[in-house]
Parts: structure tokens; sequence; C-alpha cells
């Protein structure tokens, strides 16, 4: 029965590398100047949604668990040359509060989606050529979008006592989660 989840996690775990660098070589023909933030959400799992975060209708709201994959999304997004790794994350803020007091973790960053239309190409700003699976600029049209997500929360999902101190750490140098 072990084998039996073994299995598809192993296949998770091959896809999401091999999703990463797949992406990257379908652009080779595609300006990529436009993607100001080095991060290319379709190059992971979306599992965080952040394309809906905080959009009408979606949540807008996270806990600590939500952080952690959205963090984890947009730093592989950028083949982790963005943002910090959740290891990074999980160093800065261990034992570093009391029990009744939580740091606040915050990620502000833009990141860039692919303009492309899957119903019809010629809505987006891409087409994809299904023999050589590379992408191809559609004259004219942006090639991708750029998002914005917010999100804010404390780094612990309980606190202890009667009095929550929540801490924002106001040195950059020590910022939990910053755009670097």
């Amino acid at each position: 029965m072990k084998k039996f989840y073994a299995l598809p996690l192993i296949f998770l775990l091959c896809h999401v590398v091999m999703a990463q660098t797949k992406l990257d070589t379908m652009l080779v023909n595609v300006d990529q100047t436009t993607v100001t933030s080095g991060i290319i959400y379709e190059r992971v799992t979306q599992f965080a949604n952040l394309y809906n975060f905080n959009r009408p209708n979606y949540p807008n709201t996270s806990d600590y668990k939500y952080l952690r994959q959205g963090l984890s999304e947009l730093h592989r997004a950028s083949n982790k040359t963005r943002l910090i790794s959740l290891k990074t994350l999980e160093t800065r803020i261990a034992g570093t509060t009391n029990a009744n007091a939580a740091d606040v973790a915050i990620i502000n960053s833009p990141f860039e989606i692919l303009n492309y239309n899957y119903e019809d190409e010629n809505a987006g700003g891409l087409t994809l050529d299904p023999n050589t699976e590379e992408f191809s600029q559609i004259p004219n049209e942006p090639p991708f979008y750029t998002l914005q997500t917010t999100i804010i929360t404390p780094t612990k999902s309980v606190l202890k006592g009667t009095n929550a101190v929540f801490h924002f750490n106001n040195n950059p140098s020590l910022a939990l989660v910053c755009d670097e």
C-alpha cells in the first residue's frame, strides 16, 4: 500500500522539475525583455493560485502555510534567483520570538504570466507550435503580462498567552521576505 502512495508522489516531483526547465526551452524564440521581475509564474505548478489572490470572489486572507507556498512558487518560478528560499525563511525566523509573539512576513512582488490563450491563440500574444513545442510571439502583442502579489501573515499559526505581539522588522538587511 505504501508503494501506491509513493508512485504518484514521485511522478509529481518529476513533473515539477521538468516543467520548470521545459518552459524555458519553449520560450527560446520569445523576447523576454518585458519579464522585469525575473519571475515567469508558469515555470511552476501553481498551488497558491497567486493569479487570483486578493481579487474579487477569491480568498484574500493568508496564513503561514499559504505564505510558504506562495514564496516557494515565486522563488522557483524565478529559477531561484529572486526572493528567498523556504530554508532561508525558516532559518531567519527560527526561535526569534516568545510563545505569545510572532514575526510578520511580507511578500510584495511582481511576477509575469504568459499571454497565451489556450482556447484561441490569436487572442493572446503567443502561439505554440505543437511539433517543436516552442512558443512564438505574435507581432505587436505583449508576450507576458505583469501581475503583483502582496501576502502578509504572521509566521506562527497559534500564539499562547493573553497578549499577542506581532514583530515588524524594520531593518531591510534582516527582512524576512524581500525581493533582494
